[in-house]
């Protein structure tokens, strides 16, 4: 089924998974979107960025029936016309009985939506409670997330594929998982970031 959608969410919980992962992106009236791509074109009928459209235009989008054209065999009716999703609809609907994953999602393309989220975040009470990580590629995005709260966990995400695995710090005698401390170090200078570092995504 379609990612980032409220069935596959539910689904997810109903699985018991430990979060739920989702990409944060910021619209055009400040408005905090669940979306994946940078663009719109892949995964809807739409066209141009997020941060382009306010959430009445995306909300009239259809993002579900991509899916059924991209897998036939898994196909259904459900999936056509689907909505995009907001933060505060994931939070209405699932609360505090699950954890939240959350990328700022190209933070570059999506100005201010690090003050939108730690705003929703904290009115959700989701610090607090210990309800959710932030993640990001993006080292400014991490550092904006700690001085607006530095109570929120936040985790560094790097790039790694083999072919560019001789070009990394850490190439030499570790594994992907276990970078050289001194990389670590470079990487967390003049900054406190609390957290973890995990290297995902190999394209």
């Amino acid at each position: 089924m379609p990612r980032k959608h409220a069935a596959a969410y539910e689904l997810a919980h109903e699985w018991g998974v430990d979060y739920l992962e989702l990409d944060a992106q910021l619209t055009a009236d400040g408005e905090v979107v669940i979306f994946h791509d940078n663009t719109l074109e892949r995964t809807s009928n739409g066209e141009g960025h997020i941060h382009e459209h306010t959430l009445a235009e995306l909300k009239a989008l259809d993002t579900g029936s991509w899916f059924n054209e991209a897998n036939p065999e898994q196909a259904s009716e459900d999936f056509v016309g689907l909505p995009m999703l907001t933060l505060e609809e994931l939070f209405d609907h699932f609360g505090h009985t699950t954890r939240y994953y959350i990328e700022t999602k190209s933070p570059h393309l999506n100005p201010g939506l690090e003050a939108a989220l730690v705003e929703r975040l904290e009115a959700y009470d989701m610090v607090e409670e210990g309800r959710v990580l932030v993640q990001s590629f993006a080292q400014d995005s991490l550092l904006k997330i700690e001085a607006l709260n530095p109570e929120i966990p936040l985790v560094q995400l790097l790039w790694y594929s083999p072919a560019r695995a001789k070009a990394l710090p850490w190439s030499s005698g570790t594994t992907p998982h276990q970078p050289r401390p001194d990389a670590c170090q470079r990487l967390s200078a003049h900054r406190r970031i609390r957290g973890r570092y995990r290297h995902q995504r190999t394209p």
